[in-house]
């Protein structure tokens, strides 16, 4: 039973000793309530400094405001006092004056200055063009033109016809039969065994004396195959031109 009652005691003065504070809560205390004073201090300070600057503002907006308004009532003044007996009408008039007076004077110093001014020696020596109301007369220019215009015609149509006649000029080919006897006999044999014609020089061809020959070959001594026909071929030899038909063969013998 004792025990028990020990133990009750103890219980009671550790639970007694618990509500009782010690140094380290009465430090805590004081700690807390230091920072919060410190806080409140600089809460208030920060209000204080925000109502200086507000203030410091107010006062330098109102003072520039009342130098603009003083500014522009000082001005109205002078305004009215430099011509207060002039009126709209009368100051459009002399603006109106004014103006007319100024550009006839402007004009006229232009005049003035180009008269006034000298001729260097370059502008004095450069020829002056001179311009003429009367019509020119073009009669002479345009018979003169008609006459070189007609004489570059007739030169232009005269050259086709010495072209045509230094062509009429070359002796047209005859048959053979029909050259002299003596030029009959010095032309060598030909035989004629193939004859192939186109409008395009290049494809004509004929077979003389076992050869295939085109436009300009030698057949033989002095003998040129000239040009090849449709009918034929024709040939030059020592400056006569004869023609033989397709497949007809010579033999002087």
């Amino acid at each position: 039973m004792s025990y028990i009652l020990d133990a009750l005691k103890k219980s009671e003065q550790e639970r007694q000793r618990g509500n009782v504070p010690d140094i380290k809560s009465v430090h805590n205390t004081a700690a807390a309530s230091d920072s919060e004073t410190r806080r409140s201090w600089w809460l208030y300070l920060f209000v204080l400094v925000l109502l200086v600057n507000g203030a410091i503002f107010a006062v330098v907006y109102l003072d520039d405001s009342g130098e603009n308004t003083t500014d522009l009532g000082i001005q109205e003044p002078e305004l009215a006092a430099f011509n207060p007996e002039v009126t709209s009408d009368d100051a459009a008039q002399s603006t109106v004056e004014s103006v007319q007076a100024k550009t006839p004077e402007t004009v006229s110093q232009e005049p003035a200055t180009q008269v006034n001014q000298e001729l260097t020696p370059q502008q004095q020596s450069q020829p002056k063009v001179i311009f003429s109301k009367e019509p020119l007369d073009m009669s002479t220019d345009s018979v003169n033109l008609n006459a070189a215009l007609s004489g570059n015609a007739e030169q232009a149509e005269d050259e086709p016809l010495s072209t045509s006649q230094a062509v009429e000029e070359v002796e047209p080919a005859v048959l053979i039969a029909e050259l002299p006897a003596s030029v009959r006999q010095k032309i060598p044999n030909i035989e004629f065994a193939g004859h192939v014609y186109s409008n395009s020089v290049e494809r004509r061809s004929v077979m003389i004396n076992g050869k295939k020959m085109r436009e300009g070959d030698v057949v033989g001594s002095g003998l040129i195959l000239q040009t090849i026909t449709p009918e034929g071929a024709e040939f030059e030899y020592e400056g006569y031109r004869f023609k033989l038909n397709a497949l007809q063969d010579w033999s002087s013998n």
